[in-house]
């Protein structure tokens, strides 16, 4: 009802949640529920999960990663039973979800990673920089597609220990690194 009211008779979200008396929030994590795969449904109405639970998964944007969080959500932590609400939380920040701030890449090199494409959906590559998989604020900006996330990094990686080596530099791999410094950075 939600997205009818937004698609067809042009209500904002402010404008529903005026309506219903219930705040953005939950008239955003509600239309989210609209492009879920079935087997969260399945396991909705089986009772295995909660709309808390799909809510969560909703928030994802992919298929592919949301078929993905469900089969990890449904397989629990110990394969026993489906994960807690905030285990899933837990885990869509960080499995499914990667912080942009300290990135190591430049977010607007558009050549880091060559774009793919698949049946005219993005699947990787390209600038940062007004990418559909780019979500959260401008202060604290977040990738949702950690395939490109990762590729990204090790691109950016690859390109600094070439001008290092090209230089004459030497570069550090993570346990030469740890063996220097502390988790916080500080040298020991």
């Amino acid at each position: 009802g939600f997205a009818e009211l937004r698609d067809v008779y042009g209500y904002t979200l402010a404008e529903i949640s005026h309506k219903i008396g219930k705040g953005e929030n939950y008239v955003v994590n509600r239309m989210v529920l609209l492009n879920l795969p079935d087997v969260l449904w399945k396991a909705f109405d089986e009772k295995r999960l909660t709309i808390s639970h799909l809510e969560v998964a909703g928030s994802i944007r992919t298929s592919k990663n949301q078929e993905d969080f469900a089969r990890i959500i449904l397989g629990g932590r110990y394969g026993d039973k489906p994960m807690t609400v905030k285990e899933a939380q837990e885990l869509k920040n960080a499995d499914f979800v990667k912080p942009m701030r300290a990135c190591g890449f430049d977010k607007a090199d558009a050549t880091l990673v060559p774009i793919e494409h698949k049946d005219g959906v993005r699947l990787i590559g390209g600038a940062c920089v007004g990418c559909e998989y780019m979500a959260g604020s401008a202060k604290s900006p977040l990738c949702e597609n950690v395939r490109c996330f990762h590729a990204k990094q090790d691109a950016a990686w690859h390109v600094v220990t070439r001008n290092a080596a090209d230089t004459g530099r030497r570069t550090m791999d993570v346990d030469q690194t740890a063996s220097i410094f502390d988790e916080t950075g500080e040298l020991l």
